[in-house]
């Protein structure tokens, strides 16, 4: 009888000091070792409960280890988080600066297209060579200039700045080029066509030296200047005066310096005509 009241005691105490023992465990926050929770059961418990209250430590220490593992992880969790979120705005930092660096030379290039517009002049220019940032020509040469050729220096140069803009071509100057080889052009063509008809002056000039040399004593000993003569068309006539001078030896041998004027003309038949020859001693 005894013993049974001892029993029953024992359990009354056991059942009081268990919710006590789950307390200071979760309150601590460290779990209790299985064989330490073992020998205090076997201090208050008899054997045949022993075993149920041995799982149940055994379980509330799992499931203790459970949650400190949770808890473990999740603070890893939230540490590699905070980690992806500083690379990811240092990422973006970078994207931010290379976009502002992108802008910057948009700008940039969009400047530089305005400016080579302008530097055309109107057009005028094309074909760009080159350019050079020279941003101190500001001083000499202002905001802008067209220089056009530069002494020893090929292409057309202007000045936009900061920058010197070198073109091939100038449509004013290959206007003009073209107008001036268009003149020549028609000049020839012209030129051709009074040689078809009266002749050329080198052809006038030949006639007009025969012309010479039947007038003078001795023909063999004429000379004429080295300078061709003046050779002169009248359009109006078809007629060329031709005038120079020679040096023919006389009766006497003595050699005397002429001067001459031929009228000559060429017949619609091609053959030269003289029209009247003069001659007289040059004093000069």
């Amino acid at each position: 009888m005894r013993r049974h009241l001892l029993d029953r005691k024992a359990r009354v105490i056991a059942a009081l000091a268990l919710p006590l023992l789950i307390g200071v465990l979760f309150a601590s926050g460290m779990a209790l070792r299985s064989q330490r929770a073992s020998s205090l059961l076997s201090q208050c418990l008899p054997a045949s409960e022993k075993s149920e209250r041995l799982k149940q430590i055994e379980d509330l220490h799992a499931h203790l280890d459970s949650a400190v593992i949770s808890r473990s992880s999740g603070q890893e969790k939230r540490d590699s988080l905070r980690g992806r979120l500083a690379k990811l705005d240092d990422e973006k930092v970078a994207v931010e600066g290379l976009l502002n660096q992108a802008s910057e030379e948009t700008q940039n290039l969009r400047k530089f297209k305005e400016l080579s517009v302008q530097a055309t002049c109107k057009g005028n220019y094309s074909k760009l060579l080159r350019f050079e940032h020279s941003p101190e020509k500001k001083k000499e040469l202002g905001q802008f200039k067209d220089v056009g050729k530069r002494f020893l220096r090929s292409g057309y140069w202007v000045y936009a700045y900061p920058y010197w803009f070198v073109w091939e071509r100038s449509a004013s100057v290959e206007k003009q080029r073209a107008a001036d080889e268009e003149r020549d052009r028609r000049a020839e063509e012209k030129q051709r066509q009074l040689d078809a008809r009266f002749g050329s002056g080198r052809d006038a000039t030949l006639f007009a030296e025969k012309c010479v040399k039947r007038q003078v004593t001795f023909p063999s000993t004429a000379k004429f200047g080295f300078w061709p003569p003046d050779a002169q068309l009248d359009e109006r006539t078809g007629g060329w005066r031709v005038e120079g001078n020679v040096k023919a030896k006389n009766a006497f041998n003595l050699e005397l310096r002429f001067r001459y004027r031929v009228l000559c003309r060429k017949r619609p038949d091609g053959v030269w005509e003289e029209i009247r020859t003069q001659m007289w001693e040059d004093d000069s």
